[in-house]
C-alpha cells in the first residue's frame, strides 16, 4: 500500500458546505449516523448551536471536532479524523483548537485505546462507564411500573425547566433541536409533582426504533427511565437508552432483558460535573 502523504494541515471554523464530509466521516465510526437517518441531525446542531472546527488537508476535510458550552462546561461532543489519516495528531490538533479557553470539560470517550490519553492530556480522566442498551417491547413489558407515575407528553421550555433544576445545566436550545428532530418530551410525575424528563425519539423502518435520552430524575431515576422506556415501547420495536454503570437505572434494565450493545467512559475534569445518579445523557448532545 502506498504512503500517504504528510501534508501541512489547517484548522478552521466549519461551514454548512461541510457538513457533507463530515457526516462521512462520522458515519465510518460505530454505526454513529444509522440514528439519525433524516434532517436536521445532530451534526447540523452541532454546527449551529456549537463550535464545530474541521481540519483541512489537501483540500479536503481530515477530520473535525465539534463541542458545546453549558452553563459554563465544554462537552466535547465529536472527534473524528478520517482513519486512513490516523496518528497524525489531527485530533490532538483539533482538540487543542476547540479547548483552547475551554475551563471544566467532558466527554464520552470510545473504546479506542488512543482515546483516553489523549483526552488525559487535555485534563480529562476516567470517571464511569457509560452503557448502550438495547430491549424490545417484549423486554420494556417486564420493567416495573407504579400506578401513581405518570407519563405526560410536554414541551421543550417544560422538560429544559426540569433539567437546569435537576441537573444546573440551562440548555433550552438542545431541547428545542430534539423537538425539531421529532423527538417527543416526556414529563413524569406524581400527582401534581413534576420529578423527571426524558426524550422519545422514534425512527420509522423495520424494525422500528426508539432511542431515549437524554433523562433526569429530582429523586428516583431509574422509576423516570423505567416508565419513559415503557412509553417509548409503545411505538417502537426497539428501545436504545444509555445509562451510567453505577447508576440507579443498569440493573432493572438488565435483569428485564435488555441487551448491551457498547461502552464508552465518561472523562472529566471534575468528579461532580455529572450526578449519575440523576441523569443519563443522549450522547450526540451531552
Amino acid at each position: 500500500m502506498a504512503a500517504v502523504p504528510d501534508l501541512p494541515v489547517a484548522i478552521r471554523a466549519a461551514t454548512p458546505e461541510d457538513l457533507d464530509e463530515v457526516r462521512s466521516i462520522e458515519a465510518r465510526y460505530y454505526g454513529n449516523m444509522e440514528p439519525w437517518p433524516t434532517r436536521p441531525d445532530f451534526l447540523d446542531h452541532e454546527l449551529a448551536e456549537g463550535r464545530m472546527l474541521v481540519a483541512e488537508r489537501g483540500g479536503e476535510v481530515a477530520g473535525f471536532a465539534g463541542a458545546y458550552v453549558r452553563s459554563g462546561v465544554t462537552y466535547v461532543a465529536d472527534v473524528f479524523v478520517r482513519p486512513a489519516l490516523l496518528g497524525r495528531r489531527i485530533g490532538t490538533s483539533l482538540l487543542e483548537v476547540i479547548l483552547d479557553d475551554a475551563g471544566d470539560r467532558l466527554t464520552l470517550a470510545s473504546s479506542d485505546p488512543r482515546a483516553l490519553p489523549l483526552y488525559a492530556r487535555f485534563g480529562m480522566h476516567p470517571m464511569a462507564s457509560l452503557v448502550y442498551l438495547r430491549g424490545g417491547a417484549q423486554a420494556a413489558t417486564r420493567l416495573g411500573a407504579s400506578q401513581d407515575v405518570r407519563v405526560v407528553r410536554s414541551d421543550p421550555d417544560a422538560a429544559a425547566s426540569l433539567e437546569d433544576a435537576i441537573t444546573g445545566f440551562a440548555r433550552l436550545e438542545d431541547h428545542r433541536f430534539l423537538v425539531r428532530a421529532g423527538a417527543v418530551p416526556i414529563v413524569v410525575t406524581e400527582g401534581d409533582d413534576a420529578f423527571g424528563f426524558g426524550h422519545v425519539r422514534t425512527v420509522p423502518g423495520s424494525p422500528i426504533d426508539a432511542y431515549v435520552g437524554p433523562v433526569a430524575g429530582l429523586r428516583d431515576l431509574e422509576v423516570v427511565v423505567m416508565a419513559i422506556v415503557r412509553f417509548a415501547a409503545a411505538g417502537a420495536d426497539r428501545v436504545h437508552v444509555a445509562l451510567f454503570e453505577d447508576g440507579p437505572a443498569l440493573p432493572g434494565l438488565h435483569a428485564a432483558g435488555f441487551q448491551e450493545i457498547g461502552r464508552d467512559t465518561l472523562v472529566a475534569t471534575r468528579e461532580d460535573l455529572v450526578d449519575r445518579m440523576r441523569y443519563a445523557p443522549l450522547p450526540e448532545l451531552g
